[in-house]
């Protein structure tokens, strides 16, 4: 059964997911090419950094402070922006 977190336990978990969440921003900003327009990159972390955070919400403590776990969510977030952009461009194509 599980326990409900502590405050204190609680306050960490939360300032991991903060600091996730701030990298996963930082590599989906690195990961869209300068030709995509300011609208649409807001969308795009619109879109892909609260599903992250959703995502996170749902790892465990100790899975919040894996390395390779962190990483792979990073990874997943930026490889779904870089989808969202590959969309971008495509429709760019066919409108021209």
């Amino acid at each position: 059964m599980n326990t409900p977190p502590t405050d204190v336990h609680q306050g960490l978990r939360d300032k991991l997911l903060d600091a996730i969440c701030f990298r996963i921003g930082l590599e989906i900003e690195d990961a869209m090419p300068s030709d995509i327009a300011k609208d649409s990159r807001k969308a795009i972390i619109g879109e892909v950094l609260p599903n992250a955070r959703f995502t996170l919400s749902r790892l465990t403590t100790e899975e919040l402070q894996n390395d390779r776990c962190v990483e792979h969510q990073i990874e997943s977030a930026a490889r779904i922006a870089r989808g969202f952009v590959d969309r971008i461009r495509a429709q760019r194509r066919r409108t021209q």
